[in-house]
Parts: C-alpha cells; sequence; structure tokens
C-alpha cells in the first residue's frame, strides 16, 4: 500500500492467505504498518511523534474496511464457485 502523504516516512506492506478449513474457508491477512517519524519533512521534531501516531491511527482505520470487504467477496465468490 502506498499512501498519498508522508510518502517518505511510511511503508506499509502485509500478504493474505486463503485455508481451507473442512467446508469452510479462513483469511489468514499478515501486514507491517511503519512510520518512520523522523522522515517526516516540513514538521517540527517535537510533533513528528504525535504527527506519526495520528497517521498510524488514520491508516489502521481505513486498512480496516478494506479487509472486511475482502471478506464479503470472498464469500459471495465461493457461494457461486462452491469447492468440491
Amino acid at each position: 500500500i502506498e499512501t498519498h502523504a508522508f510518502t517518505e516516512a511510511v511503508k506499509c506492506s502485509g500478504k493474505n492467505r486463503f485455508l481451507q478449513d473442512g467446508n469452510s474457508t479462513v483469511i489468514e491477512s499478515r501486514g507491517e504498518l511503519v512510520i518512520d517519524a523522523k522522515q517526516i519533512k516540513g514538521v517540527p521534531f517535537f510533533l513528528t511523534s504525535t504527527i506519526a501516531h495520528v497517521v498510524e491511527d488514520f491508516l489502521g482505520k481505513s486498512i480496516q474496511p478494506n479487509l472486511i470487504a475482502m471478506s464479503a467477496g470472498v464469500r459471495q465468490y465461493l457461494k457461486q464457485n462452491p469447492l468440491d
């Protein structure tokens, strides 16, 4: 994931795995969100830590709806294409 703001300070990556569990599918999502406050440009040093926490909170909240939408998409796909 690439951010539109603080691109030099934010690194976000992850993987999704889809695992069969009997007649069910388990979605395993693993990710890492790293914010390097020292790389936030144009902000006084004493505010970088505060801004890093705000950006981290915002991105964390932004990712959650995407994970829920992915889960719903997988559910719909599996209903239309049942596993044998």
